[in-house]
């Protein structure tokens, strides 16, 4: 038997006094809820359960993970026959805060090292929307809506998050055995302290913290469903592969996760103002351009924090502002209906983003990318010569810490506002990418600061329109000549683009 901090950790529970410490406020000691955790994974695994831990990169589900690393390596170590197909899933949704973003991945980077040097049988999945799918795909293109705080469907969660998850659960289980697939595990590290929707949705699945609740789909399990915020961060704060700390984890210590965390809030960890239940992602490191949330409070408190380390998220908090302040501008909709119902009439009414505010988003888009990439390239030219210091921070900053729109995007968006006739000239959204990276032609949104929230009033009654006769059923309008068009960018001048 192997002898370190994972394999000492359970004598470490029963004898650390701190981790046993309990007064009338403390009735329940850290050490007694870990070992209640761990004992509810250890069992699923022994059990013969595949564990899937959804991990997000915020304090919870890193508490999860670190719990679920005990129970396993306890469980690999005493020769027990468990699955070999355990994972873990992460969704990039590709508009994840820049600062939550960089500290996950770094984090899944150190766990993958130390997954393969303790030869432990779980699988790191990384889950990406599709081009279609994604953010970019869905709004930049005319497709969709962002998802504002009263949408009655979070489309952005099944778009972003869960098909991705799905997809990526699928693929990787596809030649496991059918034993393993029908006895799946998802184990989340929600709990009903987050918020009163949190807790009523983990009480209408069923979900428990001692056993494993059966599903349509196999298995869940919340381990530290009962938990409270300063018991994770107790937790926490207690796990590092240093021997100052008295819990094992296969980092050093959790203090950029801390930093992170107190710079968003404006508050100790240890000690907030006040308990709060919150909607939505409020409290919590969500998507940079989410307009669930109205006012995205962790961004901006981030940009007050600290303007010189995450002021180059402010074009980005800009942004989901201008989203938000938007939604009820029903000027700023496309009213005329792609279906085409009986007898040939189509609806008139505030549906998607009109086809100049698509292109004004887009121009906008790239403009963060360019600004963003020059920020990055003269904080490079610095650090090479000298003017900054050679830290890790300076090295990743002298990278793009964030990109929108990626050439397959450019390409995708200008195909379907072709496709849906938003522009009477094509490549148009090529044009302004070029525009963007060649000529520093910017929209940086610099008159949002002065908008105020368009007031909510009901969407306008719709109207109809009856199409002419022939017009409808068939996917051809107007002549189209596809040679010149192929050719735009050195053919503008061709008689055989303008139609008499």
């Amino acid at each position: 038997m192997k002898h370190d901090k994972w394999a000492d950790v359970w004598e470490t529970l029963t004898t650390d006094a701190d981790l046993n410490y309990t007064d009338e406020k403390e009735t329940v000691s850290l050490s007694s809820l870990v070992t209640s955790a761990t004992s509810a994974i250890y069992q699923a695994i022994t059990d013969g359960w595949t564990m899937c831990v959804g991990y997000s990169g915020g304090k919870d589900s890193h508490s999860l993970l670190h719990l679920f690393l005990m129970a396993l390596i306890r469980a690999v170590r005493n020769g027990t026959n468990i699955s070999e197909h355990h994972f873990i899933q992460m969704s990039d949704t590709l508009i994840e805060n820049p600062e939550m973003h960089y500290q996950a991945s770094q984090v899944l980077n150190q766990l993958r090292m130390f997954i393969a040097e303790h030869q432990l049988p779980v699988t790191v999945l990384v889950a990406q929307p599709s081009l279609t799918q994604s953010w970019v795909g869905r709004i930049l293109t005319g497709r969709g809506l962002p998802t504002w705080t009263n949408s009655s469907t979070r489309q952005c969660s099944t778009d972003y998050k869960i098909a991705p998850l799905r997809k990526a659960k699928a693929r990787y289980l596809k030649n496991a055995p059918a034993s393993v697939r029908s006895r799946v595990c998802l184990m989340l590290g929600s709990r009903d302290d987050e918020s009163a929707r949190r807790a009523g949705n983990i009480l209408k699945m069923g979900g428990q913290a001692r056993k494993v609740t059966l599903t349509e789909h196999g298995g869940e399990l919340y381990p530290v469903k009962e938990w409270r915020t300063q018991d994770i961060w107790s937790f926490l704060m207690a796990c590092g592969s240093e021997s100052r700390f008295p819990l094992p984890s296969f980092m050093p210590d959790n203090f950029s996760l801390a930093t992170l965390y107190k710079d968003a809030t404006g508050e100790c960890i240890w000690s907030p103002e006040k308990p709060t239940r919150t909607s939505a992602c409020g409290a919590r490191y969500g998507c940079s351009l989410c307009t669930a949330v109205g006012v995205d409070h962790s961004m901006e408190t981030l940009l007050r924090t600290d303007p010189e380390k995450y002021g180059y998220q402010a074009g980005l908090s800009r942004l989901q502002r201008f989203l938000s302040k938007i939604q009820y501008d029903w000027s700023l909709r496309d009213y005329i209906g792609r279906k085409v119902f009986e007898g040939g009439y189509v609806r008139l009414q505030p549906n998607i983003f009109s086809s100049s505010l698509t292109e004004r988003l887009f121009h906008v888009c790239c403009s963060l990318d360019y600004v963003e990439a020059r920020r990055a390239a003269k904080h490079r030219r610095k650090l090479l010569s000298g003017e900054v210091d050679d830290t890790a921070y300076n090295r990743r900053m002298a990278e793009p810490q964030f990109r929108l729109v990626h050439e397959a995007n450019v390409i995708h968006v200008d195909f379907l506002w072709s496709l849906h006739c938003f522009n009477p000239r094509p490549f148009r959204a090529i044009e302004i990418y070029r525009r963007v990276w060649e000529e520093a032609d910017l929209d940086l949104l610099e008159d949002e600061p002065d908008m105020l929230p368009v007031a909510r009033t009901p969407m306008p009654a719709p109207l109809w329109m009856k199409l002419p006769g022939g017009r409808f059923g068939t996917a051809y309008d107007g002549l189209t000549d596809t040679l010149p068009l192929m050719t735009y960018f050195d053919g503008q001048a061709d008689p055989g683009l303008h139609v008499a």
